[in-house]
């Protein structure tokens, strides 16, 4: 989540991280379907609290990260287990992102999110017999039409985005090649802010039958990626 920034932003991060940690799974009377909360820029303490949410019923789908402040992770109810495990590995060298990933693909591992900060980029892996044939990261302008025509383009051709982030004025997507898996359509939505009509945006769409999959965050914008 605002990763990348400029320092001026940092306020906001704290905001944003103020405001994330406010969404309490215990504290509803149901689960909701999607949520997002913010887990302390620690390994360790984060690991603890991602791995309760999951024993929750819930899956990670999204990554977003505020280089030591905190990581930001969405998650979906889901009525069984997606997945036998999970990691989330930071790569500080990306011209050697292309053979570690691919290793990782090897031994089932699936990119679920990933996120850019200023010294490299976080990816977060679960584990998942998915038959994978490769990946790719394309980056586009502030555009959301021009990023829809990327996103459909890429589907006719087995690409599925398992990851959005957004650094200096682009969107960044992870692309993963799924041939097995076919959706009825995905889209991009931009909201202005984390406030009642962002909750009622999701809502709306989830109505719809859309499931949350990815999101991020730029200085002025909440960006979630829906499929169905």
């Amino acid at each position: 989540m605002l990763n990348m920034k400029k320092q001026t932003l940092f306020g906001l991060s704290l905001v944003l991280f103020s405001l994330l940690s406010t969404f309490n799974i215990e504290a509803q009377e149901e689960q909701p379907f999607f949520i997002f909360k913010s887990h302390p820029f620690d390994v360790e303490k984060a690991r603890e609290e991602i791995n309760g949410i999951i024993k929750q019923g819930y899956t990670p789908v999204g990554l977003e990260v505020v280089d030591g402040v905190c990581f930001v992770i969405a998650y979906v109810r889901t009525e069984q287990s997606l997945f036998n495990n999970w990691a989330l590995i930071y790569y500080s060298d990306l011209s050697k992102i292309d053979i570690e990933v691919g290793a990782m693909l090897k031994e089932g591992w699936v990119p679920q999110g990933f996120s850019y900060t200023a010294q490299g980029q976080y990816l977060l892996y679960l584990k998942n017999p998915l038959k994978m044939t490769g990946f790719r990261i394309v980056n586009v302008a502030d555009n959301l039409n021009e990023l829809q025509k990327i996103i459909d383009e890429a589907a006719k051709k087995g690409f599925l985005p398992y990851g959005l982030s957004y650094y200096k004025g682009r969107f960044w997507v992870f692309f993963l090649g799924v041939p097995d898996l076919k959706l009825k359509r995905i889209i991009v939505v931009r909201y202005k802010d984390i406030d009642e009509a962002f909750i009622s945006g999701l809502n709306e769409q989830i109505a719809r039958g859309l499931i949350p999959w990815n999101i991020a965050f730029s200085e002025t914008s909440v960006f979630v990626l829906f499929g169905e």
